[in-house]
């Protein structure tokens, strides 16, 4: 009987989002209160909900968020957050700041109680060891002053209705898998909505089950193939150590090999459940998600038959960190991790993140710093790579934490105190196929012939960044939206009885060219793992390719340029890098105004903390990056700060640049704000900017995806400007004319 509707009229359902069934509703019936539209809707359901839920969740997050910022700069408030700070600092990352530590618990706050509905049986929060240290860290800002349960209120309908859910799937044939997938929907909708950042930092991607479980196989038959031992075996202990939201743990647990029988069997389960698997993590939310799911995938598999038992081979860590002695001290975690560290690990599988750097500083996402990892990638793979190439590696290649990932697991695999004569195992990484084609890794790839006596890699293409032919030919992505990556998996077996005088033995293939993602996969499936006989060997090399092997003639041709000033027979000696800013919102513009606007407010904020600092405020507290609007903390600006250098603004630094292909911005030139820029500053100085003989060619790097090109322009040109690819573009004076 609603107004403007016929008896008669015909009824569709139309497939929408909660919000557009809504309007719908209320066009169609504007006789009905928005309130009972609603509830209509939410009765009929939603298969988007879970990402809506995120976004609901991820307002509220926020808003806890500021209200714990705003209660935490003076009081007890502020006392039990500092205490915490500086425990992560002692103990974890020494750059941990405030704002991480206001970050893990509003996120604690508003989804901790999902998972008191996910374990109605039994209270998550007395099980788990970071979850009792964030509840002891809550009601002490609850006691300063943070109405925790007024702030998530708008949540509590929400929360209710993940309940029903839950309750509604217990008639599954399979309801605890249900319920877990139902989780990892939820938190998957609040890490894209809530904490994108971190997901683009840590380059998280999930990893799709077909390729999961090639690598468990692959991990099994190679143990079996090269040591005579499965998975199962007691001498097995197997490490992940980014595990993520715990998939390749609890997919181990599950999965069977080849022939249908467990990974890990029957017999072994318990045993390798209670002492032999291992994993770490650290984003809170990815974490809490690992503890379910390898708990869920053991109770599958029997192991509570006689009573729930935590799974205590998880800690929440920062595994880069680790190497060099950090660990949470958060009730027994610090114990778990000393127990993991004094294990025998002979197998190492993960997909370890990705991610090289942010593309602008203005991101405001800088990797996290690991110096002395830093240190080991330098002492191994680029100092290789000098011996192979005769120069330093280029590029953001050697930064990529991928990288980082493949030397600490080489390190830790085996026997930590029994010396280099025990440190044989198995690694399995899934990565970008950038280790197996750019021209920057070579030093790692003949590092790693050096120490594996054999090395297994499947290419499976996928990389989104190419275009036009080559493009097609990489065929389907393997992460969909989550990477535009080319992928490989490499599996890496380093064998006491392996003469160390021989390189080590690679095996190789790819998948097909122009594959869709389901004949990717189905091409995997048939491979079954990496001993099959369709694996080529790949001969050695001077350079140590991988692939793409060349008779050599095209190193005899005469190179444009050197950057590492060591080959004289170059056809251009003079040459620059283009500027390199690292806060690109902070110092560039179209407008010159907005430009002053700008950098006067960056300069003042900078002044500000330099008189902060000198009176003796923390370095860590003054250059905290909370104040985004106004200034963004990079590198320079930090170094520039511990040596107390004064900025002040001087309008005579403005000047024009080629910023993008066609494309002039303004830029404030400051050596003690911009990441780089002496050098081409040197060549091409702003007083002689107008003259034709500075005019300029510029030219993609080796690192460069793009096809090579060639530009001229007559301003100084941005790090960036051929395109904004990695690799970026060297620049080359044109000489006078006669």
């Amino acid at each position: 009987n609603a107004p403007g509707l016929a008896r008669d009229a015909p009824l569709r359902i139309i497939d929408r989002t909660s919000t557009e069934r809504l309007d719908l509703a209320q066009e169609a019936l504007p006789g009905l209160l928005p309130q009972i539209a609603s509830v209509l809707v939410d009765q009929v359901g939603d298969r988007h909900y879970w990402p809506s839920w995120g976004r609901r969740a991820a307002g509220v997050y926020r808003k806890v968020l500021t209200e714990i910022e705003r209660k935490t700069r003076a009081g007890p408030a502020e006392t039990a957050l500092a205490e915490f700070v500086a425990e992560m600092r002692r103990t974890v990352i020494p750059t941990f700041s405030k704002r991480d530590a206001r970050e893990m618990v509003s996120q604690h706050a508003v989804t901790i109680p999902v998972f008191h509905t996910f374990f109605a049986d039994h209270d998550f929060r007395d099980r788990n060891p970071l979850s009792r240290r964030l509840d002891r860290l809550i009601d002490a800002l609850h006691a300063g002053g943070v109405a925790f349960d007024q702030l998530t209120l708008p949540l509590q309908r929400s929360y209710d209705r993940i309940a029903a859910v839950f309750e509604d799937v217990s008639a599954d044939t399979d309801p605890a898998a249900t319920k877990l997938q139902i989780l990892q929907d939820v938190y998957e909708g609040f890490f894209k909505a809530a904490i994108p950042d971190v997901v683009k930092r840590l380059g998280i991607v999930y990893t799709p089950i077909p390729l999961v479980d090639f690598m468990l196989r692959s991990a099994d038959a190679v143990c079996r193939k090269h040591f005579g031992r499965p998975l199962s075996d007691p001498e097995v202990e197997i490490l992940d150590p980014f595990c993520g939201v715990g998939t390749f743990v609890s997919r181990l647990l599950t999965i069977g090999d080849r022939h249908g029988e467990p990974l890990i069997s029957d017999t072994d389960v318990i045993r390798k459940y209670r002492g032999e698997l291992h994993a770490n993590d650290l984003v809170l939310l990815a974490y809490y998600i690992a503890v379910l799911k390898i708990e869920q995938a053991a109770a599958s598999r029997g192991v509570f038959e006689n009573g729930y038992r935590p799974f205590e081979g998880i800690v929440l860590r920062d595994t880069f960190s680790s190497s060099h002695g950090g660990r949470f001290d958060l009730d027994d975690n610090p114990a778990r991790a000393a127990r993991q560290d004094e294990r025998t690990i002979r197998v190492i599988i993960a997909n370890p993140p990705w991610s090289a750097s942010q593309k602008s500083a203005g991101d405001d996402n800088p990797n996290l710093a690991y110096p002395h990892m830093n240190q080991r990638v330098r002492d191994t793979y680029s100092a290789r790579h000098k011996d192979v190439t005769g120069k330093a590696p280029g590029g953001n290649s050697g930064g990529n934490l991928y990288v980082k990932a493949f030397r600490w697991v080489s390190d830790r695999l085996g026997d930590q105190s029994g010396g280099e004569d025990d440190r044989h195992g198995v690694i399995v990484l899934i990565h970008p196929n950038s280790l197996a084609t750019g021209t920057a890794l070579a030093g790692m790839r003949a590092t790693l012939r050096d120490e594996f006596s054999h090395l297994y890699v499947v290419n499976l293409r996928g990389d989104a960044y190419k275009s036009g032919e080559e493009f097609r030919r990489e065929g389907d992505k393997l992460f969909g939206g989550g990477s535009r990556n080319g992928v490989q998996i490499t599996v890496c077996v380093r064998n006491p009885g392996q003469d160390i005088d021989q390189p080590g033995v690679l095996h190789y293939a790819e998948v097909p060219e122009y594959s869709t993602l389901e004949q990717k996969f189905a091409w995997l499936n048939k491979l079954g793992d990496v001993t099959n006989s369709q694996l080529d060997k790949i001969p050695f090399n001077d350079r140590h390719d991988w692939v793409n092997l060349t008779d050599g003639t095209f190193e005899q041709l005469l190179r444009i340029c050197d950057t590492t000033k060591t080959n004289s027979e170059v056809a251009v000696t003079a040459h620059a890098s283009g500027v390199k800013t690292n806060c690109d919102t902070y110092v560039y513009s179209f407008s010159r105004n907005d430009l002053i606007r700008r950098t006067n407010d960056l300069i003042d904020t900078y002044e500000h903390a330099r008189l902060l600092y000198e009176l003796g405020e923390p370095f860590e507290d003054v250059t905290e990056n909370y104040q985004l609007e106004r200034i963004k903390w990079t590198a320079t600006l930090k170094q520039s700060l511990k040596r107390n250098r004064k900025i002040v603004f001087d309008e005579r630094r403005i000047r024009e640049v080629l910023y993008r292909p066609f494309t002039k911005l303004w830029l404030y030139e400051d050596d003690r704000i911009l990441s780089s820029i002496k050098t081409i500053s040197r060549m091409f100085p702003p007083e002689r900017e107008r003259e034709r003989e500075r005019e300029i060619l510029l030219i993609p790097t080796q690192n460069n995806r793009d096809t090579f090109s060639v530009l001229a322009t007559s301003r100084i040109a941005d790090l960036n400007s051929m395109g904004p690819n990695e690799g970026g573009a060297r620049t080359i004076p044109q000489r006078r004319r006669s």
